[in-house]
């Protein structure tokens, strides 16, 4: 209900915080993967973001992802694929599918990512992002690579073992 009365309302700004004692996973509705006013969206805890193909994001500028889960693999390219506008992800301490985990955004400015993967199954990052200014990383508990594909425009880049 809540969330129909967001979409009706044109919401620009979205701050989900899942966080429950049982631990029970609450599912992003899909309704808003298709927001065209939403600017920025920040998902906390429990929350399982399952994207559609066809997301359409097209205001979003900000975006953060903390302890989420993912419902497949092409869950994170879909939604990155559906901000053509997004300048600032921050990803912290979320739950990937595959080896590699890819990071291709164009407009991206800023990447700040706390990791903290066990290692099982996850090998690193590939980071695409022409724009990017600024890149942070914290972590790296079992990472075995980062690779910068494409970032001709950084300007800053921090990389920590420590996590915060």
């Amino acid at each position: 209900m809540w969330i129909g009365i967001a979409y009706a309302h044109h919401v620009r700004e979205l701050e989900l915080n899942a966080t429950s004692n049982n631990r029970e996973t609450f599912r992003f509705p899909r309704s808003l993967y298709n927001c065209e006013t939403l600017e920025t969206l920040k998902l906390r805890a429990w929350v399982l973001v399952d994207v559609p193909s066809q997301a359409c994001l097209k205001s979003l500028r900000t975006l953060h992802l903390h302890y989420v889960d993912y419902k497949d693999h092409s869950s994170f390219p879909n939604l990155l694929f559906g901000c053509p506008n997004l300048e600032n992800l921050l990803l912290r301490h979320n739950q990937y599918y595959g080896q590699i985990f890819t990071i291709a955004v164009p407009s991206l400015r800023t990447l700040t990512i706390y990791d903290y993967n066990d290692g099982k199954d996850f090998v690193g990052y590939v980071i695409n992002a022409p724009s990017l200014k600024y890149l942070n990383i914290h972590g790296f508990k079992a990472l075995n690579c980062c690779l910068i594909e494409n970032a001709p425009e950084l300007v800053e880049a921090n990389i920590d073992k420590s996590l915060r």
